[in-house]
């Protein structure tokens, strides 16, 4: 039998109809609606557009946003997508397009968990891994936003499960495989792709004292490896982009770290360590209530598998589900750890954390249902507190909603308020089922509750796409785009949040660049070479403005402050109502503002030579 036909036949035999039945069902659920909402901005815009900007521009090493390089990140993410859209674009949404590739990324991450479960402790066992990933807050959400978080972990999670089998068989293929997965993490990430998958097996080494893996590990095939994957395309991008490795490396890499990077532009997105934490155990519930049984359950399996160190003084040896156990585990908390002490810490950063996480709480179900003498009896507790918890305070959730603008606007704030009664009673339910040793049921309680949340999530999407897509905006200047408006942006935490307006031009063929107007307070990105050519100053702003062409000025989406940090706006501007509910308003100059009354289109008549005071919610018109 050929080595494929051996890998065939194994695989054949773990993964069964009704394995492959449970995955098509996962990759369905997770699915639905994922087209059916603009790109967020920043983020979304700017993979869905540099991944569509790579196809227009056949320039598979660089990402364009706005019609100028994107050096922020490597490229494996953007290829990704733009695959999708060379397949997909003729059948499906834009939209659909961008997001579908992040919803396999985070199905295949179910699927190594799957395989990881399946020879630390069986079939079912595998089953409730895949099934609790993918049902997992966090995993769920960011599947469902452009963000290279989730492709990272579930490399990650696969780096491991190499990494584990490269120990315990010390077989070359292994370290290949185990290096290969390193590399395209690099890919998609950049140095934390060697920085988590290096770091378990440093702690490893620590922990076993099995100083010989530093040879076993073969480091020097590794660099091959990783230089034969990562070295054609870095050579082809500095040689397009001069100095632009060099920027990714310290601007990107070791400046963020220490919070230092140029532009400050995620603040939006940064906490606190301890907020970090809270947030971090969001993205892993509901299971994240089970966490004291997987910890309590890691530890015993610890030092279950231990044996007694020999005589001669080696080091004590674990048994090889023990050691997946502890690779596993040394995962998990070295990405909880590692973003908890870093200062710049994003409130997504902790996503690889999930899967590790999610194979060990399954592990930890199945201890149980296997000994459910042995196990442990005061877990129960945690769902079915945070379940008495929610039902009592469901009239604080709905004050707390009502002075939510965005929950507000999207008129969800009863529906809000009911599923977190319903969510409630079903974790009650699922505290008391676990008391009673019935986990298989508990878990399927909490999985129905987390797909119907998540049900509501994706309309809860839809309705807050006005306020973080520009796709409404666009469609609603449709008849007069033929006029080849001048478009420029307020300055915005990233350039994303133009790269939306930008794309959305570009799906209703106007492939117009959309200028910035540049701002102390929202600096540009410090890309090397020559200055952006979407970048205006004030006086190159004023001329455009007082020009025969037609300009139309949007202000920043995540405007908040319209007084103290009022837009600026040269004479003759003019606030043009736009079918649009969001933060943003849009003014246009003389010569746009006869083109939009000429169409129909409500515009102020007055010039404006102060910005007004305008609540953040307004809408621009009906």
């Amino acid at each position: 039998m050929s080595n494929s036909e051996a890998l065939f036949s194994k695989l054949r035999s773990r993964f069964t109809w009704t394995d492959a039945a449970l995955f098509i069902a996962i990759l369905v659920v997770m699915a639905v609606g994922v087209g059916s909402y603009g790109l967020y901005e920043p983020h979304e815009a700017q993979y869905g557009g540099g991944a569509q900007e790579m196809i227009l521009r056949h320039d598979f090493s660089t990402p364009f946003l706005d019609g100028w390089p994107e050096l922020n990140k490597p490229p494996l993410f953007y290829w990704i997508i733009a695959l999708s859209y060379m397949v997909l674009s003729t059948i499906a949404a834009p939209e659909f397009c961008a997001r579908f590739p992040q919803i396999l990324i985070a199905v295949f991450g179910s699927f190594v968990a799957f395989m990881w479960a399946y020879e630390l402790w069986g079939r079912r066992a595998a089953r409730l891994a895949a099934v609790m990933l993918s049902v997992s807050a966090g995993w769920w959400l960011f599947a469902h936003q452009l963000l290279i978080d989730e492709l990272l972990g579930t490399l990650f999670l696969a780096s491991l499960y190499f990494l584990w089998k490269a120990i315990v068989t010390d077989r070359l293929s292994r370290w290949i495989f185990f290096y290969a997965t390193m590399a395209l993490a690099v890919l998609a990430k950049g140095l934390l792709g060697i920085a988590f998958p290096a770091g378990v097996l440093v702690f490893y080494i620590l922990i076993r004292k099995k100083w010989d893996l530093i040879g076993k590990a073969r480091p020097f095939l590794g660099l091959l490896i990783l230089a034969a994957i990562v070295g054609p395309w870095a050579y082809v991008y500095e040689r397009n982009n001069p100095g632009a490795i060099a920027y990714m490396i310290i601007n990107e890499h070791f400046n963020r770290l220490f919070d230092m990077r140029v532009p400050h532009d995620y603040e939006v997105v940064q906490t606190g360590a301890g907020i970090f934490l809270m947030i971090t155990f969001i993205w892993l519930m509901p299971w994240g209530l089970f966490a004291p049984e997987a910890v309590a359950f890691t530890w015993r399996q610890l030092r279950a598998g231990k044996r007694s160190a020999p005589a001669t003084g080696e080091a004590a040896s674990l048994d090889i589900k023990t050691e997946g156990i502890l690779v596993l585990a040394i995962g998990f908390a070295l990405v909880v750890g590692f973003f908890t002490v870093v200062p710049s810490r994003l409130v997504y950063y902790a996503l690889p954390a999930i899967p590790p996480f999610a194979v060990l709480c399954a592990g930890a179900i199945e201890d149980r249902l296997a000994n459910p003498r042995s196990a442990a009896r005061s877990e129960f507790l945690f769902p079915l507190l945070v379940g008495v918890l929610l039902l009592i305070g469901v009239p604080f959730v709905s004050s707390a909603l009502a002075m939510a603008p965005e929950v507000r606007d999207a008129g969800s704030t009863t529906v809000v308020c009911a599923l977190a009664a319903a969510a409630g009673l079903v974790l009650l339910v699922a505290g008391v089922l676990m008391k009673r040793n019935h986990a298989i049921a508990a878990v399927v309680a909490m999985t129905v509750l987390m797909c119907s949340l998540e049900a509501h999530a994706v309309s809860y999407f839809k309705a807050l796409d006005p306020l973080y897509s520009s796709k409404r905006l666009v469609q609603n200047l449709e008849p007069v785009l033929a006029s080849r408006f001048v478009w420029v942006t307020e300055a915005s935490e990233e350039v994303g949040a133009a790269g939306g307006i930008y794309y959305y031009l570009r799906q209703e063929g106007v492939p117009a660049q959309v200028l910035i107007l540049e701002s102390k307070r929202r600096p540009p990105p410090c890309y090397p070479g020559a200055r952006p050519t979407f970048l205006l100053n004030d006086a190159e702003f004023a001329d455009v403005w007082n020009s025969s062409k037609p300009v139309l000025y949007v202000t920043d989406f995540e405007r908040t402050d319209w007084v103290e940090d009022a837009p600026k706006l040269p004479a003759h501007s003019r606030l043009a109502h736009v079918k649009q509910t969001g933060h943003r308003n849009v003014y246009a100059n003389t010569a746009a503002s006869k083109i939009l009354e000429a169409n129909g289109y409500a515009i102020d008549p007055s010039d404006v030579p102060e910005i007004p005071k305008i609540e953040v919610s307004k809408a621009l018109g009906n």
